[in-house]
């Protein structure tokens, strides 16, 4: 039994190793899985960047599923200086309230998303999937077809791509839902 744990955080350590931190920054960078994929040193099918894909926009909290779940800004956050017996400093953070105490500010919004503050610290809310039509180009195409959707209701952290999407969803009437600034307090509705 023990083995079988053993050998488990052993090929996730590898995994990690070899390729997770790649896909992790051409994530980050704007690629999409299919781009990822080519990318990629390491042989591995499409189909596992996928799944890891998707496990780090959960765990990293990029994607969640209820708007109680989208984190704070620290911005706010202080700190308390500590000091033990030996006189050695220590740190503690001290965010004030917690991410489930925000009220967010409801703001009907028109005009360009890309005219939001802090766009890129702003979650998207998605039902289930994007419109499909033509005025995407391929490389938006590819993008959204290389998105782990969960197949449910959820809230994205904006990127960059992700942005210029909603922007022509939005201009074309084909996307109503909100955007969500953690950093503001506020949730603009589309």
């Amino acid at each position: 039994m023990e083995n079988k744990y053993f050998m488990e955080a052993l090929q996730n350590f590898t995994s990690d190793y070899a390729y997770g931190s790649q896909i992790r920054h051409l994530y980050e960078r704007g690629y999409s899985a299919h781009a990822i994929k080519e990318r990629l040193d390491y042989p591995i099918t499409y189909e596992a960047v996928f799944e890891y894909l998707r496990e780090y926009l959960i765990k990293s909290k990029k994607i969640v599923f209820d708007k109680c779940d989208i984190p704070v800004s620290n911005s706010s956050a202080s700190y308390e200086t500590k000091y033990d017996s030996y006189g050695r400093k220590s740190f503690i953070l001290k965010n004030p309230g917690s991410d489930r105490d925000i009220q967010y500010n409801t703001s009907h919004f028109i005009g360009n998303i890309k005219d939001i503050p802090n766009l890129y610290d702003c979650y998207a809310y998605i039902e289930k999937s994007f419109p499909e039509n033509d005025l995407l180009n391929n490389k938006q195409t590819d993008y959204l077809s290389g998105l782990p959707l969960p197949g449910k209701p959820f809230y994205i952290l904006i990127t960059e791509p992700l942005a210029d999407i909603l922007d022509i969803f939005h201009k074309n009437d084909l996307w109503h839902a909100a955007i969500i600034s953690p950093k503001t307090a506020t949730e603009y509705l589309m």
